[in-house]
C-alpha cells in the first residue's frame, strides 16, 4: 500500500515559515491515516508513505523528511540529479 504526499498546494513561496508548519502538519495527518487504514485492513498491515518530491525544493524534501517521511518519488532525472547530492545521505530512497 502506498500513500502519496501531496504538497503542491501548500507551497507559499513569500512564507517559508508558514510552509515547514503546514507540510509538518500534513505530515502527521497523513501518517494518522495510513495507521487507521493498516489498522482496519485484512491483507497487509506494512505501508509506506512516498512524497511526490518533483519540482519541490531540496529545503520542502528536509521539512518532510523531518516529519517521518523517508521516500520520495521524483519525475524527472533531471530534478534527481540535483537533489541526490544533497539528500542522499539522509533520504533512504528516491524512486523516478
Amino acid at each position: 500500500m502506498y500513500f502519496i504526499l501531496p504538497t503542491k498546494q501548500l507551497l507559499n513561496p513569500n512564507s517559508h515559515q508558514k510552509m515547514e508548519s503546514a507540510i509538518s502538519k500534513l505530515c502527521k495527518t497523513v501518517f494518522e491515516r495510513i495507521d487507521a487504514a493498516v489498522a482496519a485492513s485484512t491483507k497487509t498491515k506494512t505501508c509506506r508513505l512516498v512524497g511526490a518530491s518533483k519540482t519541490k525544493s531540496v529545503d520542502v524534501m528536509m521539512e518532510a523528511y523531518n516529519a517521518g517521511v523517508r521516500h520520495f518519488g521524483e519525475n524527472y532525472t533531471d530534478e534527481i540529479v540535483k537533489k541526490a547530492p544533497l539528500v542522499r545521505r539522509v533520504i533512504d530512497e528516491i524512486l523516478i
